[in-house]
C-alpha cells in the first residue's frame, strides 16, 4: 500500500460515500491542485453553487482533509490521502 500523510477510517462503504461523495472529492483535487484557494475562486472554477462548495469545504475541514490559512484561503496539507473501508461482504447484503 503506497504511503501517505494522512488516513482515514471508515466503518462502511455507505459511510465513506456518505462523508466523501464524488462531487465533494472533486473539490478537494480541487484545492489540491490550486494550491490556497479561496471559497468562491474554487466554485467558480468548478462551477458549482458557492453555497454548496462552502459546505463541501466545511466538511472537509471537519475531516480534517483541509485547513484555511490566515487570509481565509483553503488548501490541502497533505501529498495525498490513504482512505480504508473494512466491511463484510456478507453483513453488507
Amino acid at each position: 500500500m503506497p504511503t501517505a500523510d494522512y488516513h482515514l477510517n471508515f466503518a462502511t462503504p455507505g459511510e465513506l460515500l456518505g462523508e466523501l461523495p464524488l462531487k465533494r472529492l472533486a473539490t478537494l483535487r480541487a484545492i489540491k491542485a490550486s494550491g490556497a484557494v479561496s471559497i468562491y475562486a474554487l466554485a467558480k472554477g468548478l462551477g458549482r453553487n458557492y453555497s454548496n462548495v462552502h459546505a463541501d469545504v466545511q466538511r472537509l475541514c471537519e475531516h480534517g482533509l483541509v485547513e484555511k490559512d490566515p487570509e481565509g484561503r483553503v488548501f490541502m496539507p497533505f501529498d495525498d490521502v490513504i482512505v480504508q473501508v473494512e466491511a463484510s461482504l456478507l453483513a453488507a447484503a
